[in-house]
């Protein structure tokens, strides 16, 4: 027996690919432009060019502990970045893919725009109840082998207090909640283009 799609059938699963890439795509650039555009000390911004892959050493003395924890962020930043190309080339591709019926494209772009909209608000609200708890099991979760933790003498501990992760967290949820917002906007005049057409 031979599983067939039908029209609507592929247009749901299209659908579905697209509302669980969006989200984590907007995700990973709103994080990607708050380190860009964020407006960091020296010592927070010599860090943050590390991780990101744009500076090659660090000027500052860290120990051997810190200096594992950064090479893990960078590591992981690293793989962000593919999952961001790959993400992107699949929104594309699902975008393009949809041009030639504008009913099915206002659909994907408002469903897209609502998940992540959706995600960024829940994130806010989760994080808001118990940013602590949160962010220990977001450090528990990427860094299993438990270099993440110092002495409040280390020197990331005094650049990077509980506050800069509270604001930076903050600014990504919000960015990622507006290019929802951004989404679900396009998708409406997507559709008055389509009436005027009409």
């Amino acid at each position: 027996m031979k599983f067939k799609f039908g029209k609507l059938s592929k247009d749901k699963l299209i659908g579905m690919g697209f509302v669980l890439i969006l989200p984590l795509l907007a995700l990973i650039l709103a994080y990607k432009l708050v380190l860009f555009w964020g407006d960091f000390n020296t010592g927070q911004q010599q860090v943050i060019d590390y991780v990101t892959g744009t500076a090659e050493e660090l000027s500052e003395d860290y120990t051997v502990l810190e200096i594992s924890h950064l090479n893990d962020v960078l590591a992981i930043n690293k793989k962000l970045n593919y999952l961001f190309w790959l993400l992107l080339a699949g929104a594309v591709l699902i975008l393009i893919s949809s041009l030639r019926q504008r009913s099915v494209l206002k659909k994907l772009v408002l469903s897209g725009g609502a998940a992540t909209a959706g995600l960024g608000l829940v994130m806010s609200i989760v994080a808001a109840a118990g940013f602590n708890k949160l962010f220990l099991i977001f450090h528990y979760w990427l860094f299993p082998q438990g270099n993440w933790s110092f002495p409040v003498n280390y020197r990331l501990i005094e650049i990077f207090p509980q506050e800069f992760f509270v604001a930076i967290s903050r600014n990504i949820l919000i960015l990622t909640i507006f290019i929802g917002i951004v989404f679900i906007v396009a998708s409406f005049l997507i559709q008055n283009k389509h009436r005027a057409i009409d």
